[in-house]
């Protein structure tokens, strides 16, 4: 009823619908919006889109929040923003892809499905929810990089140094060779992508990551820069995504919504010594954001 009330009549309890969405976890926002349905024959997402004094990024965080995880990253998967597009491929977890295929192919009619089980006149005609997903990606080396992560089941021992030797060429001179880039960090084991860095930065004193940012502007560098940590150290992913949110300039709203809304539940609490390698995690959101949609995405993370 609470969120009701913020919502009825003239002005809105902006306050109100932070406090609460903000202190439960997706469970509960789940169990509220089913019962905001119940008592009120409408989704909750409907109110808050209505209400024009919420500011548009607040909006989305808000609605995201009620709109329960699995549907808001399915919805995510085509989001216009490049940056919100690239964080919800990379990040997604396998786990994630394969109830999200689950879903897909329960929405399909069964001559859709019969279409989609034709057999396949080339090895890279993906359909079903990969195809879907695909034919979305952006234009540009961002999308080069995501096609590659997603359709890319084969992972590689290359020769280290070789490797190492390879990017470096790419990146010399006028303009970048990012095939380079992408067969590496989309084809290349874990171990042996963490042993090219280090040889990297053994032969040529500096990191592949200050190339990567030397070389890479945009989306783009937002793309190669999240893809080279999740193959460098996957457990600092996730902080150093919002770093890159919230760095350089302007910030990737639609991204950190997406970040903070598919995984601030996991990391509650965390964040703030996860995030040490990059800066401070509260200065740099209160830096960054304003108003309560900066008190919004504090509270999600603790």
């Amino acid at each position: 009823m609470a969120l009701h009330y913020a919502m009825y009549g003239v002005g809105t309890d902006v306050g109100t619908l932070i406090k609460i969405a903000g202190n439960r976890n997706a469970n509960e926002r789940a169990e509220i919006a089913m019962l905001y349905f119940k008592l009120f024959g409408k989704d909750i997402q409907t109110d808050i889109r209505s209400e024009s004094k919420i500011a548009f990024n607040l909006q989305i965080a808000l609605c995201g929040l009620f709109e329960g995880r699995m549907q808001f990253i399915e919805t995510m998967t085509t989001n216009i923003d490049p940056k919100c597009k690239i964080a919800t491929i990379l990040l997604m977890t396998e786990q994630d892809k394969m109830f999200l295929q689950q879903r897909y192919l329960a929405r399909l009619t069964r001559e859709e499905k019969e279409v989609m089980d034709r057999p396949k006149e080339h090895p890279l005609d993906f359909r079903y929810f990969e195809g879907h997903v695909l034919s979305t990606l952006p234009e540009g080396a961002s999308g080069q990089l995501l096609r590659a992560w997603l359709i890319s089941d084969v992972r590689i021992d290359w020769p280290a140094e070789q490797a190492a030797e390879e990017l470096f060429k790419a990146a010399k001179g006028a303009g970048t060779d990012e095939h380079i880039f992408v067969k590496y960090i989309c084809s290349s084991t874990p171990e042996c992508y963490q042993k090219i860095c280090q040889i990297y930065e053994q032969k040529y004193k500096k990191t592949l990551e200050q190339t990567i940012i030397k070389e890479f502007n945009g989306a783009d560098f937002f793309a190669f820069s999240v893809a080279h940590m999740l193959m460098l150290n996957p457990n600092q992913a996730i902080p150093y995504a919002i770093h890159r949110c919230v760095k350089g300039a302007g910030t990737a709203d639609m991204a950190l919504i997406y970040i903070t809304l598919v995984f601030a539940d996991c990391y509650k609490s965390q964040i703030v010594e996860m995030y040490k390698p990059f800066g401070d995690f509260v200065k740099d959101i209160k830096k960054d954001l304003s108003g309560k949609y900066q008190d919004l995405i504090l509270m999600l993370w603790g």
